[in-house]
Order: C-alpha cells, then structure tokens, then sequence
C-alpha cells in the first residue's frame, strides 16, 4: 500500500510511504503493539507495517493472511491506497489540524486541567488566583522589562540584529535545522570547555521573535535525541521507540499553539498558563528539598543550578506567596522567602537581559513540549466526554468547496467554488450529500472563533466575484487556486485582529485580599 494512517486518542494522521520514510529509518516498523499509538490500513484499519527493502521498493502492508476472503479484501485496501492522490492526503490533515485547533480554542483551560488531573474546583481556584492583581503586578514587571532591555540589546548589538532579521526570514524547515546546527555547536563546545559567548546566534533569533523558542527547543530535544544524551530521560522504551513520530507531529501543532497563545488577545489564557505551571512547579519543588537527598539550592551563586531553573523557582515563589493566606502558612518565615525572592529574581533579570524577553516565551515552550501529544489528545476526548465542548460557542470553521464531479473524472468545471461556515465539517459534509448525488470535497478549511463574522467578512471581501442566477450566498466565480489564495489572505487580517481564545466565559474573579 501507499498510505497508511497513525491513529492516536481519535486522531488519525495519514502518510504517505515516501513521507513516512523521512521520519522512521527502520527496514521495517510496525506500531501495532502499542494501544496508545497505531499504525493501520486507512480503509479496513487492520493493523500494518512499513517495509524498505535494499532494492528501493517501500510500502506498508497487512499482516500475512491465511483465506482467500481476507487476501480478496487487502487487494482492495491496496487500489484505494494507490488511488489516494498526495493532494487528497493533505487536505485530509489540514482539517484535522484545524479541528484540533478548534478544540484548544474553546476548551484550553480544561484540557490543561484535565492533563494535571485537575478538579473543577481546582481549576477555577488557579483562574481566580492568575488575575489577582499581586499576580498581575508581577507580569507587568515582566512587560515592562520586555521593551527596555530589548531597546538596549539592539543598540548594543545592531550587526548581529541585523544578521537575526535576516535569518528570521527563513522557512520554517530551514529556521528549524539551523536551531539544530547551533545548537549541536554550542553542544560540542560547551564538552570542549569553549566559552560561548552572549549573544549567540540563538539567542538573537529568539529575541527577534519569541515565538521561535518552541522551535529551538524542538531543535534541542531532537539534537539530543541523536546523540543519544543522558540529559533526555524516557518515561518507557516504547515511548522512545516513536519519538520520532511524536517529533514530527509536535514540529507540525506546537508552533501553531505557541502562536496562538503568544497573540495580543491572549494575554489572559497565557498569563493564566504561566502562572498554574509555575506556581505548580515551585510547590513540587519545596516538597523535594523535604528529602534529605534533594540537593539543587536556589539561592546559592554557582553554576550548580542554571538562571532559567531559577527564575522559575523565584517567580513560582512569589506567584505561590503572592495573596493567599493558605499558601503563605505552609512556608515558614514567608515574609522574609518572599522578599528574598523578589530580590534574586529581578537581580538575575538584571544580569541576563535575555531572559527579560524570553522568559516566558521560554517557559511557555517548556509547557507544551513536556507533555506528549499523546497526552493533549487524550485531556481533548476526556473534555469531550464530560459534554464540556463547544456547543455554546461562535466557533467553527470556514471554508471552501466544489462538487466532486469537478475531480471525480476530469470532465467538470473549475470555475466556481462554494465558500461558508460550519459548526461541525463532517456533519456538513453529510448534508450536502443530500444536494448533490456527487457530494462535495473540501479542499480548504480555516478555523475561527466567530464563524459567523469571518464568513461575513469574507463574502464581503469577495462579493465581486459571487455567481448570480439564483444560485445563492456561497457560490463564487472563482477557480479553487484563486479562491484558497483570496480567503487566505483575508482569515488571516481576521485572525490577527481577533486572535484565537473564546472570552473567557468562567467566574469572574475577585479582587479582594485573604
């Protein structure tokens, strides 16, 4: 067979042969001894194998048979899968990229509940906490750094801004192997007992947009995984087994999240997310050194312990110390921690004007990589099965069609296209089946979070070009290639005026002290 589909949590991702070679170099490789990840035949989903042989050929195929019905019926799986066009398996993924978007959009803070196992009296109590205005102080400190010290890092370095911007304006497969490159260099150097000195070509980049730290972590985990590092440790072997799969997948949605969560409007959610984690870590932290073999201190001047283990330590602190009366009583002497705290925090930003800027981002991008997808996906269909989705919400997707005849043998025409908003694609997709006894094809859907406003803003953008003659609102004169390129152009406008988060429809939290 060409294709074969990775099936995890509900999420099916299909490959194709030559695709999937690029990710797992192995002869042969099967997933289907691991419930969590499974490799299948997209069409009877019985389970399959990747097989290179030394003569060039690669394929996947079903397990040996032993009747003539079961042999009959993988023939067939075989013709479909050499019928599946490159073209079809892509749009295929997009959509489900944008479904899984749709599910962080909507329900973010209780998938990341359900990841941390949560209650709901638990997650509302870290809602509350994040928007006290002691905890608010701190991340306007935070913002308030950001803009000064990136002034001075500018003026200070202009030449290596200067080659920054450049490299800034790489694709996102070029950005991600020169992360990789830098930082097996500084690897081998920092072995070799080689200064490495600040600011590194890293460094830079990541300044110039922070949102490129989930791809220079990706970049490092990956590195690291190559040369087999004792610094990465595996929860199981079989986990290690697929990290690969995992990677790839990972380089494919977390840059999107980290996106998502970096926009102006997110400012809530990633401020919220920032706080539970660290406020989280500090007190995992404070019950280690409970252990008379815990031996990381925060507070001494040596290299034992990196600036960016103790930058979170302290802000954790003073997150965890900030109002609450229940929290200040489980640490002893806590008027004297949190002055402490607050002193080596801003004393180490001070000294590491990098992280005045890419602290969060920094931390952000700890957060999303240190849970495996596996993990995100499975808190998503846990959401789901507690009703707590996104019936209430305006978000969906809009997105554009054309009758299948138009591919189904060549004869049909590619001139007009179908542009409209749906709260559920594969429901719609049924629906239409009921108009036309071809059906219709997908072949581009955008995730929003106000379905109804982007599709206004859209066919108003495009109203020159709509079909007359009675044939409604969403047909359009326009050829698919025209048309993706034009509704492309105006989501995105959408998406950076509106960003991606729902307004946060819990408790408003109060303001008072405890």
């Amino acid at each position: 067979m060409d294709t074969a589909s990775i099936w995890l949590y509900g999420k099916e991702k299909v490959f194709h042969k030559n695709e999937f070679e690029k990710i797992i170099n192995a002869s042969e490789f099967s997933l289907d001894k691991d419930f969590k990840y499974q490799l299948i035949c997209g069409t009877c989903s019985s389970p399959a194998t990747f097989v290179r042989h030394k003569d060039g050929r690669k394929y996947f195929r079903h397990p040996k048979r032993s009747t003539n019905a079961l042999k009959e019926r993988d023939k067939n799986c075989e013709k479909r899968s050499q019928n599946t066009s490159r073209k079809s398996i892509k749009t295929h993924n997009q959509i489900l990229e944008q479904t899984t978007l749709r599910d962080y959009s909507d329900n973010f803070k209780r998938i990341y509940a359900s990841i941390n196992n949560w209650n709901e009296d638990e997650l509302q109590s870290t809602i509350d906490d994040a928007k006290h205005i002691s905890v608010l102080k701190l991340f306007k400190y935070l913002e308030t750094l950001y803009d000064v010290q990136l002034s001075k890092l500018k003026e200070k370095f202009p030449d290596k801004f200067d080659e920054g911007y450049k490299l800034n304006q790489l694709s996102f497969k070029d950005k991600y192997h020169f992360y990789y490159k830098e930082h097996k260099g500084m690897n081998e150097a920092t072995q070799l007992n080689q200064r490495v000195d600040f600011p590194t070509k890293i460094a830079i980049l990541d300044l110039i947009k922070p949102q490129n730290c989930i791809i220079s972590r990706l970049a490092e985990i990956k590195y690291l995984y190559d040369i087999n590092s004792p610094r990465l440790s595996w929860r199981s072997d079989e986990y290690k087994k697929v990290y690969l799969i995992e990677h790839n997948q990972q380089l494919e949605e977390l840059p999107i999240l980290m996106n998502m969560l970096s926009h102006e409007k997110s400012e809530e959610m990633l401020q919220w997310l920032i706080y539970s984690y660290l406020a989280t870590w500090f007190q995992i932290k404070e019950k280690q050194k409970e252990n008379e073999a815990y031996l990381e201190d925060y507070e001494r001047t040596d290299n034992s312990v990196n600036e960016y283990t103790k930058l979170k330590y302290f802000l954790g602190g003073l997150f965890f110390l900030s109002y609450k009366k229940s929290n200040r009583d489980l640490i002893e002497n806590w008027e004297n921690k949190y002055k402490i705290f607050k002193k080596n925090f801003v004393e180490i930003l001070d000294q590491q004007p990098y992280y005045c800027v890419c602290f969060v981002p920094q931390v952000l991008s700890e957060i999303l990589s240190r849970h495996k997808l596996e993990q995100w996906y499975k808190a998503i269909e846990e959401v789901k099965l507690k009703k707590v989705e996104h019936e209430k919400t305006k978000s969906g997707f809009i997105y554009v069609a054309v009758n299948n005849d138009v591919y189904r043998d060549g004869n049909g025409f590619d001139d007009r296209t179908k542009i409209g908003e749906t709260k559920k694609i594969e429901k719609r997709k049924e629906d239409y089946k009921t108009y036309s006894a071809d059906g219709y094809l997908f072949m581009k859907t955008w995730f929003v979070k106000n379905r109804f406003k982007a599709e206004k803003i859209v066919k108003n953008e495009l109203k020159k070009f709509k079909k007359e003659d009675g044939a409604g609102e969403e047909w359009f004169v326009l050829s698919v290639e025209e048309t993706l390129l034009k509704v492309e152009k105006v989501i995105k406008k959408y998406v950076e005026k509106e960003g991606y988060f729902q307004d946060d429809y819990y408790k408003n939290a109060g303001k008072g002290f405890n």
